[in-house]
């Protein structure tokens, strides 16, 4: 049926109540391709309060000089949903 396509987005960010660090890491996986598979959230000095939610869409041609970095930039989450602990 094909193959898994994973998705990984790193971030550390600073507490806004505590000023401590937080790590997170989210990996996204779809399979088939185009429909979500899994997800996973690791977050190292913090604890998850919520989950936001996405959706697949048909994603564009990448050009042959696009890099295998991944699509997330980090100004799509909003540190208010992590806090620390």
């Amino acid at each position: 049926m094909g193959t898994q396509t994973g998705y990984q987005w790193e971030e550390t960010i600073e507490c806004e109540e505590c000023e401590k660090e937080i790590g997170i890491e989210y990996s996204v996986y779809e399979y088939p391709e185009g429909a979500f598979d899994m997800d996973e959230v690791k977050i190292k000095g913090g604890k998850e309060l919520s989950r936001f939610g996405y959706e697949f869409h048909d994603a564009p041609e990448r050009d042959e000089d696009d890099s295998d970095e991944s699509d997330f930039d980090s100004e799509d989450f909003d540190e208010e949903d992590f806090k620390t602990k």
